[in-house]
Formats: C-alpha cells, structure tokens, sequence
C-alpha cells in the first residue's frame, strides 16, 4: 500500500521529506482520525505515470501542468485511528509496515 501526494519541491515540506525520508499525515476531522508515519521519496519524474493520473482523476487537478510540483510516494509503516477517547486503546492498525487487524 502506498500514498501519493504532490508538493512545490521548494516548500519547506517537501524539504523536510527529503532531508528525512519521513512523514507524518493527518486525515480526517478531531474526532475521526487517521494519523498515518510513513517513509517517504521523491519521485523521479519518468516513475509518476499511473499514480499522477490517479491523484488528477481524484484530485481534479494536475501538478504536472504547474510549475515546481513534484509527487512524493509515501510508504506507511504506523497508521492509528480513532473517533473517540474511548478508541484510544485499540487504535493501531499497523506497526512497523505489518497490518495488525
């Protein structure tokens, strides 16, 4: 499994991205939570094919047409989840890259 997401490259997370290798990627409201830590590598251009076509059909949009946007391929290794305080005890899915449910 991994995410696809597009940047300018010379933002200052794009940076971070690079210069770590690591991400960190909250989605969802403060009471429905997905916190996903996963590895992260700028893609070369030539390797973005079907995943920009995928992020344009879903996003509506395409970074390639715009000037300093590149995509980065995120590989989660942590993702947690919860909706309520209750949750917070169950709530990793996965550690490590290996799916816990």
């Amino acid at each position: 499994m991994s995410l696809f997401i597009s940047t300018v490259l010379k933002n200052q997370t794009a940076q971070n991205i690079i210069s770590t290798g690591k991400v960190r990627v909250a989605l969802g409201h403060t009471r429905d939570v997905i916190l996903i830590t996963a590895s992260a590598i700028l893609l070369e251009q030539s390797a973005i094919g079907e995943c920009a076509d995928a992020f344009t059909k879903k996003c509506g949009w395409d970074p390639r047409e715009e000037k300093g946007y590149r995509f980065f391929k995120l590989v989660p290794q942590k993702i947690e989840v919860w909706k309520e305080l209750n949750e917070h005890a169950d709530r990793l899915l996965m550690e490590d890259g290996k799916w816990l449910v």
